[in-house]
């Protein structure tokens, strides 16, 4: 059961994420987006290439030890889907990006590594 502290942290970190990814060049398209398949926390768009990003925000840790191979793949088939929705025929990079610490006060904003070019 998620709390409501916890779901405020993690709309604080998806927050704080798209105002680092706007800082860096990156187009917000579309947040929280869902599908029966599941859901992104950010699409962007960058350099003529689609990012299908995952927010993971912790008060410790950087948050690659949250994200498992069963979330990594449901991510992939969402971003293939959307792609497909959207008739978009784009490069797709499917990335982990790390809030860690307080988003509200002090923090970290790391884009861990891209995990799936496709």
């Amino acid at each position: 059961m998620v709390t409501d502290k916890r779901k405020s942290l993690g709309r604080t970190g998806e927050d704080r994420a798209c105002e680092f990814l706007e800082h860096k060049g990156y187009k917000i398209l579309e947040r929280n987006f869902r599908l029966q398949l599941g859901e992104v926390d950010i699409i962007a768009e960058k350099d003529d290439m689609i990012f299908f990003i995952e927010v993971k925000t912790r008060h410790e840790g950087d948050g690659v030890e949250f994200y498992s191979n069963k979330q990594r793949n449901r991510l992939m088939k969402v971003s293939e889907a959307y792609l497909a929705k959207k008739n978009i025929d784009k490069q797709a990079v499917v990335s982990l990006l790390s809030v860690k610490g307080d988003p509200a006060g002090e923090f970290i904003i790391e884009l861990v590594h891209e995990i799936y070019d496709g």
